[in-house]
């Protein structure tokens, strides 16, 4: 048990956190993803149809040992994080004025809100091919 002054400086109650996340329900569901992977690799081991066609745990938990010790895998993930924080960016600098204009001005969110609203539903992806939707490619194509 933590002494008083510590439970006073961060306010801890122990029963309370071990209530909430050791309880009944974490444990459930630690077991409930352990039968997951013990039904997974027992299926691909008897062939069952379907799931029996999907690589078993111990293969996939040995290629994704493999696919991090490759440096393509960690650059690939770079490139990938500079492009969605990319987009977060130009998606700030073009979200926060237009949302300030519009909610400052009514013309101005008269005019522009059906336009954004007709484009709201098209997800953006849609117009951009991306290189990595028929697998790896050893260079990227797009200059970042």
């Amino acid at each position: 048990m933590a002494p008083q002054y510590i439970r006073a400086i961060f306010n801890l109650n122990v029963k309370k956190f071990h209530k909430q996340f050791l309880g009944r329900a974490t444990y459930r569901g630690i077991l409930s993803v352990i039968l997951f992977i013990l039904f997974w690799e027992f299926a691909t081991w008897v062939k069952m149809p379907i799931i029996g066609a999907i690589p078993p745990p111990h293969s996939v938990v040995a290629s994704l040992g493999a696919l991090i010790q490759d440096s393509y895998y960690w650059e690939s993930w770079l490139v990938s994080f500079k492009r969605v924080f990319m987009g977060f960016i130009v998606a700030q600098i073009v979200g926060i004025p237009l949302g300030l204009m519009m909610g400052l001005s009514r013309h101005f969110r008269d005019l522009s809100f059906p336009i954004i609203e007709v484009l709201r539903p098209i997800p953006l992806w849609l117009g951009f091919p991306l290189p990595s939707s028929s697998g790896p490619p050893r260079k990227c194509p797009l200059p970042l």
